[in-house]
This record gives structure tokens, C-alpha cells and sequence, in this order.
């Protein structure tokens, strides 16, 4: 094989073999010409070898390739008290290392198309949630609680909801607290007026009588209301 053509083939498996963390057999017969001889192979392996580019099949060339470990870097003597992993354990724990890496080189990276569309179905589930959890009398209680622990100094702010990740002053601080005991506020005038609305039709039903279309309708009403104070409280920054 002439020396720019070696060349050539040299330059485009390390290339390849940079991009993947290694070359497999085949991936250099597809680039070496068809008349080259095991002599030449031998010596093309030799010559990306030097280049720390690992041929995956090497071995059915060079029988001799993996009986030749490469040079170990000298490690410093074990303190006493310190033991040494065993030679087996440790050229194991590399063949996993490597195993890894080449599964890692076939999987595709992340595009900035599919983190666009991952960042939309995590908002499209964190609303999904929002919702169901505002549906729920019980989380609006809840809420209610909370704004209630955090005005008189029961719980931190930082741990009811979640603050930026910049520094917040005092003042800052103070009105987060002030907005969220309002929108709690809010919650619980919400939940005043629907027990307001649920104890009319329980006293409707007591005379053994149906509740009217306009009774269920502000039950309805009041709870959509109850929902709509839950999701206005912002728990994000």
C-alpha cells in the first residue's frame, strides 16, 4: 500500500475512531484497499494503536493483540492500612468502563428539536397536575394551612414554595410571604362560600325536598372557584 494512500486510511479511521471512541475490523477493511495483505493490516493496526485508537476485533488479525497489555502508569506505593485492588478485579472493572462507553457512543445525542419537545411535555404535565391538585378540597385546606404557618413563623418560606435561585433580600422575602397569606386568603373565602352553598342544599334535602338546578349550580360555581384561587397561587417562581 503506497504511503499517501496508508496515509489517507489512517486519517479517516481516526477521525471515525474520535467521534466513537474506537473503530471495529470491518470499519477499517471498508477503508483499506481491497489488495492489502495481512502484513499491511498488521502494521495499519500497529500505526492507530499508536494513536490510542482501540480496533474492536483486532484480535483475529493480531493474535497476539490482547496478550500484550498496555503500559500501566506507575501509581504511588499503598499507604499501609490501604490495599490494592487485585490485577483481575481491576482489568474487569475497565472492560466495563469500555463496555459502557461503546454503548454510550450508539445512542444518539439529544437535539435541540427533542429538548424543545421534552421541556413541553414536562410544562404539559406540570399543568396537568396543577389542575388535578386544585380540583381537590382537601389540597385547598392544605394550602390554607400552610400560608397560616408561614405567616407566624411555624415554616419557612423556602420550604413551602420554590424561590429563584438568585439571592432574595428581606424586603423581597416579606412580600412573597404577604402575597401568598393574600392568595391564601383568597382559597379560604372561596371555601367559605361553597360550605355557604353546600349547607343550603343540606338543609333543602332535610325537608325531604330536591335541591334546585340554580342550588347546584352555585355549588358548581363555588367550587370552580375554589379551584381557580388554588391554581392562581404560584408556587414556581
Amino acid at each position: 500500500m503506497l504511503t499517501q494512500e496508508r496515509q489517507d486510511v489512517v486519517t479517516a479511521l481516526v477521525a471515525l475512531g474520535q467521534e466513537r471512541g474506537f473503530v471495529t475490523l470491518d470499519q477499517v477493511l471498508e477503508q483499506a484497499p481491497p489488495d492489502l495483505d495481512v502484513e499491511d493490516l498488521s502494521s495499519l493496526l500497529q500505526e492507530l494503536e499508536s494513536q490510542s485508537i482501540e480496533v474492536d476485533g483486532a484480535e483475529q488479525v493480531r493474535p497476539d493483540a490482547k496478550q500484550r497489555p498496555a503500559p500501566r502508569p506507575q501509581t504511588p506505593a499503598t499507604p499501609a492500612g490501604e490495599q490494592s485492588l487485585p490485577a483481575h478485579e481491576e482489568d474487569q472493572g475497565q472492560d466495563l468502563v469500555r463496555t459502557y462507553l461503546r454503548q454510550m457512543s450508539r445512542v444518539p445525542l439529544l437535539t435541540r428539536e427533542g429538548e424543545v419537545a421534552i421541556a413541553k411535555r414536562i410544562e404539559r404535565g406540570e399543568l396537568r397536575i396543577t389542575k388535578a391538585m386544585s380540583r381537590s378540597l382537601l389540597a385547598a385546606r392544605h394550602i390554607r394551612e400552610l400560608a397560616r404557618k408561614v405567616d407566624e413563623g411555624e415554616r419557612t418560606l423556602r420550604d413551602t414554595v420554590i424561590l429563584p435561585e438568585t439571592e432574595l433580600t428581606d424586603r423581597q422575602l416579606n412580600n412573597r410571604v404577604k402575597r401568598l397569606v393574600a392568595d391564601a386568603e383568597k382559597v379560604n373565602d372561596a371555601l367559605k362560600e361553597l360550605a355557604k352553598c353546600n349547607a343550603r342544599a343540606a338543609a333543602v334535602r332535610k325537608r325531604r325536598l330536591k335541591p334546585s338546578v340554580r342550588t347546584r349550580w352555585r355549588i358548581k360555581r363555588a367550587h370552580i372557584a375554589v379551584s381557580h384561587a388554588v391554581r392562581h397561587i404560584r408556587f414556581t417562581p
